[in-house]
Parts: structure tokens; sequence; C-alpha cells
């Protein structure tokens, strides 16, 4: 489907005539107005490239957005079958950008962008799935891009707080030795067989010599929303606090925290996957 996803034409010349004549519905807000406006747009390049069915679910949104009813962005896990497994995370966390961005307030404070974001996700998710054409999903990623990050812009930002002043510090507990470390794969919680190493050596120096505490400190990389790689470092957390009780470690000594992406080992630019910055620290005091 070049013509509507190198976006000189899916929003430009395919849609062009769409934004700039009489819709033959009666759609109920500005965002539903364009979100019916686009969807129609990718119906038409569909059914240009010969994809009647794409065309014809693109069409069937397009009038439910005009009726005053438009549907959420497709979720990523109705096409995961046909996805190569490179794709998927980042889809994932387009998708979750999305939403974050809309519950915001994003589809009445930038509708038009809003409704460009969702219609340019799902051509992203769509292209993907057919994995015909690279270019086709790049220009399509890109786009996105562009939308999401408008739609952000215009999402207000909460009202600063004064901050409570900090409570006395407490005695300092020295820790025996140096943070374990252990390192997860690209947006996974699973422990594989190098975490469980180092839990299983977490687990013999306590045999040795007892703990007071376990600090599990879960971290994550700039790729993705700060909301989701929040969450992601806490199931981090929880995922080796889980190991160490399954050796047998007490739960009432394991305190976990996530911390998301707001300390990396390794400063980067937003959105990079810097595998060293996916990590759980884990700091014993005795």
């Amino acid at each position: 489907m070049t013509a509507l996803k190198t976006l000189a034409r899916p929003l430009a010349a395919a849609v062009a005539l769409v934004l700039y004549s009489p819709l033959p519905w009666a759609a109920d807000t500005p965002f539903t107005e364009s979100l019916a406006r686009d969807y129609q747009a990718l119906s038409d390049a569909e059914r240009t490239q010969g994809d009647l069915r794409d065309a014809t679910t693109y069409g069937r949104r397009g009038a439910d957005a005009a009726a005053g009813t438009p549907t959420a962005p497709e979720p990523v896990e109705s096409r995961q079958a046909f996805l190569k497994d490179h794709y998927k995370a980042d889809l994932s966390q387009a998708r979750e950008r999305l939403m974050a961005a809309f519950e915001g307030g994003g589809r009445d404070n930038a509708p038009a962008a809003a409704a460009r974001a969702q219609t340019t996700y799902e051509c992203w998710l769509e292209q993907a799935s057919e994995g015909l054409q690279p270019p086709d999903i790049e220009a399509c990623r890109q786009a996105f891009g562009v939308a999401v990050a408008e739609v952000e812009a215009a999402v207000p930002q909460p009202e600063a707080v004064a901050e409570a002043p900090p409570p006395p510090e407490a005695p300092a507990v020295a820790a025996t030795q140096e943070p374990y470390m252990i390192h997860f794969g690209l947006d996974e919680a699973s422990l594989d067989a190098d975490a469980r190493a180092v839990l299983a050596q977490i687990k013999a120096d306590l045999d040795a010599a007892a703990a007071t505490r376990l600090f599990v400190v879960g971290h994550a990389s700039r790729a993705g929303s700060e909301a989701h790689n929040m969450r992601l470092s806490l199931r981090r957390a929880e995922a080796v606090k889980a190991g160490l009780i399954d050796l047998g470690v007490a739960a009432s000594s394991i305190m976990t925290e996530a911390r998301g992406e707001s300390d990396p080992l390794v400063d980067t630019a937003d959105g990079v996957r810097e595998p060293r910055n996916r990590r759980v620290l884990v700091t014993v005091e005795r």
C-alpha cells in the first residue's frame, strides 16, 4: 500500500480529498470527524492497492467514528500471529504511548493529530503484519512518531506541587558488599539462566552470613514510555523477589522498588535501548 504509507500520500494525496470535502456522515466531535476522514483515506488507499479486506475494515471503522462511536486503536495481539518478533515490542510500546496520550486528554486538545496518530499506528501495525514493504512500514512508523509527539505536546502537564521537607535521615546501615546486578532482555521481566545463577549466589552468601534486609530495585532503559518503563521495572523487581523466595529467602526481608528509566546505569537519549540499563540491583544489609 505504497500510496498511503509514504505519507506524501496518506494524509496528503489520498487524504486531501477527504480533508477538504464534506463528510457523507455527521461526525460527533472534532476527533471523530478527523478520525472518520483519516480512516476513509486509509480505506481508499487500501482499495487502490487491491487489499479489499483491510479497505473494508478501515471503511467500517470510519463509519463508526462518524457515528460518534469510534473504535479504540487496534491491539497488537489482534495481529500478533503474523508479526515478526522484532516488531512486537515497538508496536506494543507505541500503543501504550498512544493510549497514555489519549487518557491525558489528547483527543480533545489535539483532535486532528490524535486521529492521525491512531490511523498511522494502525497503518504501521497492518503493514508490519504483512511484512511485504519495509519502506511502507518505516513510513507509517515515522508518521506515527510525528503525530503522537504532537498529541503529547498538547496534553496538560500536572501543576507542580511544593515538595515536603525531606524526613530526617535514618542511620546508615552498611551493606556488606557491592549490589548484585541482574540483567534482562528487551521488554522482558523473566529470569533467564544467568539471572538464576546470580540469585543462587545471593542465597549462598546469605547462608554464609545472614542478612537483615534485602533491597531489590528494578530499572529499565529509555525505550518506550515512562509509564511503561515504570511498570516494567516493577515487574523485574517482583520477578527477582519471587526467585529469591523460591530459594528459601524470607519474603518479609525483601523490599522492592521500581525506578523505571529515571536512574540509568548508562545515560542515554530517550528511546535508546541500552541493555545495561535493563537491570535489577539487589543490596544486602546486615
